[in-house]
């Protein structure tokens, strides 16, 4: 799947595309949708850019994280970042839980890097803890797969 001229990246054939301004998501059938009146992703990813705060990758992607967690009440930080690898940049990945919309915990990984026009990229994975060892290759299949067009 394609991004534009920003990314291309492999996404199992069964998964759908929900598209939006800056963001696109990849979910798995019934795992995005309204859901006692709001529309929620219960598995799945997003990639996604928006103007980073900050220059400093670490900077950006705390402010990043901040935003999230003010939009979503119960999420938590899970662990430290930690430095990688995406697609050829200087990346960081970022553990996070959250209260899952069917109940229990819900993983949500945050991957970020700086892209040469000032602007965060980001992969975010969702997933419930009961799912997460089903899902786990998937996602690393699907981040191992990113191509970003951004050099």
């Amino acid at each position: 799947m394609r991004g534009g001229r920003l990314f291309e990246v492999d996404i199992p054939s069964n998964w759908t595309a929900v598209p939006s301004n800056n963001t696109i998501k990849y979910v798995p059938q019934n795992a995005y949708g309204p859901m006692r009146g709001v529309t929620v992703q219960t598995h799945g990813v997003e990639l996604g850019t928006l103007r980073a705060s900050s220059r400093d990758l670490a900077r950006a992607t705390d402010d990043f994280v901040s935003t999230l967690m003010r939009g979503n009440a119960d999420m938590r930080i899970a662990g430290r970042s930690s430095s990688m690898r995406m697609s050829g940049h200087v990346a960081l990945a970022t553990p996070l839980d959250n209260q899952s919309p069917l109940g229990g915990i819900e993983h949500v990984q945050v991957f970020t890097t700086l892209l040469s026009d000032g602007s965060l990229f980001y992969v975010l994975t969702v997933v419930p803890n009961s799912d997460a060892r089903e899902y786990g290759p998937v996602f690393d299949r699907i981040g191992q797969s990113l191509r970003l067009f951004d050099r």
